[in-house]
Parts: C-alpha cells; structure tokens; sequence
C-alpha cells in the first residue's frame, strides 16, 4: 500500500489488491503507533514460508509489561519476544499450504499486536490482529502451547476469509470447521498426535458441558462437607459422591438455558448468537468428525471446495455457484462415500449432528459365554432428558453381567440367571399395529431378559456404527455394531473368543500383598477378553463407558496403544469409587504416575483418581451426623472425643489409604530433600515432567479426610511448597505458571472451625506483594491469588472483608487482572446478591471491549445453570423477595438499557441472556421493560423475541419467512428429542 492524496488533517492509505478482489468481510484494518515492521526469520531453516511474514507490535512503553526494565531496554526486549512467539509462522503457513495444496493469495502476511483487542484472535484478508499478551519470552512454557493454536488459527483465519464465502449464516459454520481441522492438523505435527487426540476430547466435552452439564455434574467425585466444597452452580456449592442420598445428589444436577442450535440454522437473529463459544467448538468438533468419517480423501475434498469457492470467479460464475453452502457441502462429502451403506451411514449423521441437536448417551456392557466361548456386547443407549434426571428418573440398568463366575445348581444351564422380562408396552397410537416379541437370551456369566426396544423414558435415539475393540489373550480384533437408537434402545451382540484360559495352573503360594502387579492380575483374570473399548475413533462425541471388570480396566490402561482408551480406563476406575481391590488400582495408579512412557495427561488423570479415592474414607462419617469432631488446632482446643484428627492412621490396608500414599510418596520421593526436610529446587527441564508434577499438586489439595476437611499434612504441604520455592537453578524456565497453579490449590482448603487460615492468608498476602514488586508474565500470581481468596471465602475459610476486589478491577492493572477480579465479583454475588447492579455498573465502566464481553459472557454461562434446588440467586431475584425489589428492579433496568443502547453486538446479546436465565419464569416480567422477550406462539411454545415473532407476522418477507421456518422446524426437533416415545420391535 502507499499514502494517498487527502485534504489537511486528514490522513489516507490506499491499498492495493491487485488482480483478487476482496470480500466485503474480508476488510479489515488495525492503527496504532506501529514504528516499525520486523522480518520474522523461520524457526526451520529447512522450511520456508510460501509469503514473507510481517510482525507489527506498538512499542509504547506505558502498555509494556514486562516488569521493572529500563526504557531503553523496552524495544529490544518487544523485539525479543516478537521473534520467540513468531518465528512459527512460516511453519504455519507451509503446513496449511501443504494440506491444501494451494498457494496464499496474498503478496505478504501481516501478523498485528494490540493491547485493546477485542477477540484474541480478529482475522481479515491476508492480516490477522491478535491480543498482545500473546508474546511471551524465551522462558515461558504453558504460553507456548496457547500462542501456537492461537496464531495457527489466525493464519487459517485470515487465508479462509479470503477463500471461503459462507452464502448465508447459517453456512458460517463451515469456515470455523475449516479453521478447526487445518489447528488440529499443525497441532498434530508440532505437539504430537496424543495431544491433537486430547484436545479433541476436551473440545468435545466442552461442548457436552454447555449443552447438557447435568451428566458431567454427576461424573464429579468426593463428598459433601460443612464447608460445601467442590461444585459451585448458580450460586449453590456442593459436591457429588458415590453413595450419596438421593435429595442430596439432585440438588448438584442441573439444567441449562444456554442457546441450543443446529450448525446449519437460518434463525440466527445476531451474529451474537453465532459467535457463541459452544457454536465455535461445535463447529470444529463437527468438521473434525467429518474428517474421521471420509478419512484421508478429505484433505482433497476441502481443497477441491475451498479452490472453486475463490473470489477471483466472481466474474465467470453467478454468486450462486461461488458461495459455500451447507447442504452441497454435505452432497460432497456423501459422494466420496464408497457404498450405499456408507451413504446412508453419512445421512444419518449430518442429520444427527449438524442439522440436529443433543449428544447420544451409549453405554456397553461385556460379558462372556464360556458354553460356546463368546464375547457378547450389550449396547444401551440412555434416552433420559435432562429434566428426568434432575426428577431422579434412574436409568434402566443393563442387565447384562460379567463376573466371570462358575455355573452354580440355582442357576441356568448356561451359568446366567434368568431374569422376567417387563411387559411389552402398547404402540403408540394412530400407528399400524405391530407384531411384537419378547427377546430372552441366557448365555455363560451374562444373561439378558428384556422387551428390547422399549423405554419408558424415552426421547428420540441416535442411530450410526460403532467399532468395537476386543482384546483377548492371543489376538486383538474390532468388530462393527450397529445402534439402531429410532428403532430400540439396547441390543446384544456376540462374537466367537479364539483365545482359551488355561485351566488347572500350579497356583503359587504367596499371598497377594507380596505379588507383584503383573503376578496379580493374572490370578485375578477371569475370562480370555482382557478389556473391551468402543468407539476408538471418537465419532460419537461422548466417550463410552464399558462396564467391565476391574482387571479389564487395569489390562487396558497398562496395554492399550490409544491414550484416549487410556483415559477411559482411569475414569472406569475411578467411577468404582471405594469398591476397587486395595491391591490393584493403587498400584496401577502408581505405576502409570511414575512411569514417563505414558502420556503426562494420562498421568494427571491417574493422580486425579487417586485423589478421588483417597477422599472416599469413612464415607457418610460426616461433620453434621457427628457434630462433636471437630480437628485439633495447634494450641489442643476443641479436639475430637475419640482422639481422631482426622488424619490417615487405619491400621488395615484400604484403597482409599493405598491410594493417598501414591500421591504423597510421589512428590516426597522426587521433589523433597529428606536430609535438609526442605523442597528441592526447580527443574522444568523435562516438559512432562514438569505438567505432570503441577497435576499431582492440584490432585493433592482436593484429598478430603473423613470430615471433608484437607488434611493437615495437605495443607502444610501446600503452604512449604510455596514458602520453600526455588527457582534460582532453573535459568531456561520461567516458575509463574507453577506458582499460579499452587496458589489456586491453597483455595482448595478446608479447614475447621478451630483452625485458624492466617498460614493460608499469609501466603496469598505475601505474593500479592511479590508481584507489585516484580510483576510475573501477565500477573498470573495476582490472578491467582484473587481465584483463592474468592474460593475461600466461598467456603467460609475465610471473611468477605479480607480482600477489596474493587481496586482491582481498574486501571492501571493489567486486562487480566481486572477480567479476574470483576468475575471474582460475580462469583461472589451467592453471599450478597444485592450487589448485582454494583458489580454491573463496574463491568459496564470496563473500557476494553475484550474485557467487558468476556465477563459477561462468563456471567451468562454461569446464571444459565439452573439446579433442581432453587438457588439463591433466583430466589433473590423473585417477585415473591420483597427486600429485594428495589435491587431486582435496577439490576433489570440495567440490562435492558444494555440490550437496546450498547453498540457492541455480543455485549448485547449477552445481557439478553442473562436476562432470560433469571427472569424467563418470572409471571412479572410482562409488567416490565423486558417482557416483550418472552411469548408463545400458536402452538404454545415459548419465543426468544416476541418484537421480532410479530413482524414476521405483519411483514412476510422472504427473510422473516426463513427465520419463522427455521424456529418452528428447531421447537419441532426440540420435541421430538425429549418426547415420550414407546417402540417396539417388529419381527
């Protein structure tokens, strides 16, 4: 580009686009004092960039925050972290190059940096502008993960904003799956695939948890204490625990009003509602299963889609042909399915998961027939809406067993009792009557007696194929089964063993205490199926439980080449809870945490689940049934009747006590320095190393004793590693993140009554101080420490007037601080809800666009979890709280001014949300400003905007017409996903 000619005052910059036009969403520009470009060199000699890359960072000093340096010093330490953060981007552009086989098409690639960034990542035709606090130095670690993704994303980004025209709002969808496949791509190559596979996993449950948090609620492990301690929802603390009362366990399910849409719908009213954290991840998950469908011919699919949709055919083609659309995208991709079979397969799935909503639930069940030496499957598939779960509707158990027992004379021939099947249920009327049967099947150790297809829960089933991992003695094999979820809800599936168990071996004489693993399991095996896994491919979004024995669990985390299988196999442990072997979990557990030929996450996930375990000691002994214990403090007072104090002195070898000395063995054995009784320096020389020590940390101070109190050695524990922490031998390491992590793990305690927090305080007071002084990259101790003070009085550990939040949520402090400390705020807001328009007023006096939609939209994620208990938070907020009218009613001006005046569009959306999640039932809300939100349409079904409903009504526009369409056809969808259905099978 080149100055233009402009009157005085004025200032002009003509940009040249030479012979490819440029879409209009495609142009963007960024201003600022940028003195200079700087030439990133590669970090490849070997690779080089398909374009040069041009970097440009503001250099005012007053924004650089990079601690107590000379002004002199400030451009050349920018300089240096430019080069760190960017020299990745030639690799970046060659690998998107490569996978698609097309050149950039631009001269140039401009990387921008700005400080008041809107989005982290804001991408345009050939330029992408990024949040500054991306850089990072030479010594930073975690940061280096999070620039890579972000900046591939904003490469892709700015190549497909050019090179894919999305033909409507509902297609944009196709872009961000783009973008998705082409950052799981360069994170396979650059980080490995175990880790592109676990980003995949937690993209996915994340998406789970935004549009049905109900069943991740009840996954949680640990026990309910007087401190109320681990899940914090809409105001309401507690935690889930196997064997806890049912009252209870309702209390922590939940439902959500976050917005639920198909990828493809045309009823998009904002591009708020498009631009939805859950949608963008959708978005990626869906085009990232499509890719594990079509499989390698996908790249060449993509190419061949992205190639003909290119702006330079505007002028041969009518816009028609040039633009992206779903539906001939999905044509496409059908036809690079082989048979017909497949075809339908595909249909079945873009119906399901991008023209559809929900996530199926499947469970399978193993079993073994040791009459005709088969493995037998059961599928079952949880059709239970997420309000039959918060009424405590219980899901129909799998009847099928494997405990791998002897036949027995009260038995069946076969070894399996004999269950009596329910009665078939009456079809559905103004159907065709249906000749129905009952299916029984007695086989080995598994017996099945039901009326298959029927579910008296039912909503609509998900249908596809499965592949299903068998691993015996002797060989492995994957078998295909078919869920056939619109026609029956479970089905058996057997398929012939070639392994045999040896019978009538020498037993040896030793006693299973003195066994080693290996030698253990083998007496303990059962049948010749070591373990089962479904869905390797992870194409049914959810990961599926096998239920199966606990030996089957430790083959297949010790054996299984797949780290997500892995994973699975320490969440089935863990979902065990207390009932493990003392002998086996805890040893597996140990022997995967100090093993480093396991992926560092699967390690994390086993410290995890020791720590889940470890906190399942005397469960239901708890400080309400015996209000007499109480723990000792330092000085004697108030000590326990029985002389317990709550820590692990049990005398006969349990798991829960196994498992907690796997954990602390583990970090004494490594990082303490028994001679001196202090903590070794650091060493974040081996990477996995370094992740996997911070999980055992954060896995530690979640351990609960039989009160729900940390125990003493935990907390003193905590307190030593920050005291003693010496990072002045790791000179290629920065320690921030590390100490961030400790920090957090201090809000994780709970302490008595008797005891005093200053040890704790003490600690959060003295690096607040530290990082006055020199600040950390970001201020992560600052943050840190706001999350445990927060934590902590959320807990009642300690006062509400220990710490002003207030004074950091304004300048001069850093974005994320103040991001912090205004989410702090709302948190806080369980303890005194009248605060609500206060902490408003501050959010909407944040002058950093990026800041203010962030923690908005954390408010409206968080108030949109409704528990089945009515929290404190709407009871606040209700028309029946006449303390709180006054309040309700400011806090309800306040948004809705919001809504009608503010100029940033996902701001505005975002109060609507937060308006609908606390007054949607509110029978006064037609009396107010915000009433005209809510209305129901002929049919009785509740609208989002009744403005919008009635001028459809009264201007029938072709786009009106579409919009009306597509939330009728989404309600009937809606329906007909959590409608009672009854099905039977026919013969």
């Amino acid at each position: 580009g080149s100055e233009g000619v402009a009157p005085e005052g004025w200032s002009t910059w003509v940009y040249d686009t030479g012979s490819s036009p440029i879409l209009a969403m495609g142009v963007g520009f960024a201003a600022g004092p940028f003195v200079e470009k700087i030439p990133v060199e590669n970090e490849d000699s070997v690779i080089q960039s398909p374009v040069p890359v041009e970097v440009y960072v503001p250099w005012e000093p007053a924004h650089m925050r990079i601690g107590n340096l000379k002004r002199k010093t400030l451009r050349d330490r920018a300089r240096e972290r430019v080069l760190n953060t960017c020299s990745c981007l030639s690799a970046i552009l060659n690998c998107i190059s490569t996978y698609l086989r097309l050149s950039f098409p631009f001269s140039s690639f401009k990387q921008v940096f700005v400080h008041e960034a809107c989005e982290e990542v804001d991408a345009y035709a050939g330029m992408s502008i990024c949040h500054i606090s991306t850089l990072h130095d030479s010594d930073a670690i975690d940061q280096v993960y999070t620039a890579r993704q972000r900046l591939c994303r904003s490469a892709a980004l700015a190549w497909l904003q050019h090179s894919s025209h999305a033909a409507g709002i509902a297609d944009l969808w196709l872009t961000d799956g783009f973008v998705g496949v082409l950052v799981n791509r360069y994170v396979s190559e650059v980080f490995g695939n175990n880790e592109a596979k676990y980003l995949l996993r937690q993209k996915a449950l994340r998406v789970c948890a935004y549009e049905d948090p109900t069943y991740p609620n009840e996954q949680k492990r640990g026990r309910l204490s007087t401190r109320n301690d681990s899940v914090e929802v809409n105001g309401v603390l507690g935690t889930v625990y196997p064997g806890m009362p049912e009252s209870e366990r309702l209390r922590m399910s939940v439902l959500t009003r976050h917005p639920k849409y198909p990828l493809s719908f045309e009823g998009f009213l904002s591009m708020g509602e498009v631009q939805l954290h859950s949608r963008l991840a959708k978005s990626e998950l869906g085009m990232l299963l499509l890719e594990t469908l079509i499989g390698e011919s996908f790249g060449d699919l993509v190419r061949e889609w992205v190639s003909k949709r290119r702006p330079q055919n505007l002028k041969q083609k009518s816009s028609n042909e040039v633009d992206s659309r779903t539906k001939d995208f999905l044509k496409l991709c059908k036809k690079s399915r082989g048979t017909a079979s497949e075809a339908n397969e595909f249909n079945e799935f873009a119906n399901q998961f991008i023209n559809g909503i929900d996530f199926p639930r499947i469970h399978l069940q193993y079993g073994f027939n040791r009459k005709d030496k088969s493995t037998t499957i059961e599928w079952r598939q949880d059709l239970r809406t997420p309000l039959d779960v918060m009424k405590g509707k219980p899901l129909l158990k799998l009847t099928a067993k494997s405990k791998g027992q002897t036949p027995s004379p009260n038995k069946t021939a076969g070894g399996g009792k004999r269950l009596t099947p329910s009665p078939m249920r009456r079809h559905r009327p103004g159907t065709p009557a249906r000749q129905a049967t009952k299916i029984k099947l007695v086989s080995g150790s598994l017996s099945i007696g039901s009326d298959v297809p029927t579910s008296s829960y039912g909503g609509l089933g998900f249908s596809g194929s499965m592949n299903i991992k068998i691993q015996d003695l002797d060989h492995q094999y994957i078998k295909r089964i078919l869920i056939k979820g619109t026609e029956k809800n479970r089905e058996l599936h057997k398929f012939p063993c070639r392994a045999m168990k040896k019978r009538n071996q020498t037993r040896k004489q030793i006693a299973d205490e003195d066994m080693d693993l290996d030698d253990l399991l083998a007496r303990r095996i059962a049948d010749p199926v070591k373990w089962v896994y479904g869905d390797p491919e992870q194409v049914w979004i959810r990961p599926i439980p096998v239920y199966q024995d606990e030996v089957m669990d430790i083959h297949q985390l010790r054996s299984e080449n797949n780290m997500l299988a892995q994973l699975d196999a320490v969440e089935n442990l863990r979902r065990r809870g207390s009932n493990v072997d003392p002998l086996l979990a805890p040893k597996a557990f140990d022997e995967c945490l100090n093993n480093q030929k396991y992926y560092y996450q699967v390690r994390i996930a086993a410290a995890e689940a020791s720590a889940a375990l470890a906190s399942m000691r005397r469960i239901g002994a708890s400080v309400e049934a015996h209000p007499s214990k109480r723990r000792k403090d330092n000085a004697g007072n108030a000590g326990p009747a029985d002389g317990d104090d709550g820590e692990f002195k049990e005398e006969k070898l349990t798991a829960p006590q196994t498992a907690w000395r796997v954990l602390d063995d583990f970090l004494r054995n490594k990082y303490y320095d028994s001679a001196n009784e202090i903590w070794k320096a650091n060493d974040f020389r081996d990477l996995s190393e370094y992740f996997v020590k911070r999980g055992v940390i954060r896995a530690l101070s979640k351990v609960r004793d039989h009160d729900g109190l940390s125990p003493r050695k935990v907390v003193e524990t905590i307190i030593k590693l920050l005291e003693n922490n010496d990072n002045s031998r790791n000179h290629t390491r920065t320690d921030n993140f590390y100490l961030a992590d400790v920090i957090k793990c201090l809000g994780n305690m709970r302490i008595s009554e008797s005891e005093s927090p200053e040890d704790i305080w003490k600690q959060i007071a003295r690096y607040l101080r530290k990082d006055r002084v020199l600040s950390s990259y970001q201020n992560l101790l600052t943050c840190a420490c706001l999350e445990a003070t927060c934590d902590l009085i959320l807990a009642g550990v300690l006062k509400r007037d220990r710490l002003n939040f207030e004074s950091y949520t304004t300048y001069p402090n850093y974005d994320l601080v103040r991001e912090t400390a205004l989410i702090c705020r709302i948190r806080l807001l369980s303890r005194d809800p009248g605060m609500a328009p206060q902490v408003l007023s501050m959010v909407c006096a944040e002058t950093t666009p990026g800041v203010k939609r962030r923690v908005l939209v954390y408010w409206a994620d968080q108030w949109e979890r409704r528990p089945l208990v009515v929290s404190t938070i709407l009871e606040a907020f209700s028309i029946e709280n006449q303390r709180m009218r006054e309040s309700a009613n400011t806090f309800r001006g306040m948004l809705w001014r919001i809504v009608n005046d503010e100029p940033d569009e996902q701001v505005r959306y975002s109060a609507y949300r937060l308006f609908y999640a606390v007054w949607s039932k509110s029978s006064s809300t037609g009396k107010q400003p915000g009433g005209s939100f809510l209305s129901r349409d002929e049919h009785g079904n509740r609208l989002q905007n009744r403005q919008v409903y009635a001028y459809v009504q009264a201007n029938p526009t072709p786009a009106m017409k579409t919009w009306h369409k597509a939330h009728i056809k989404l309600l009937k969808l809606r329906r007909d996903r959590s409608s009672s259905r009854s099905l039977e099978v026919p013969v």
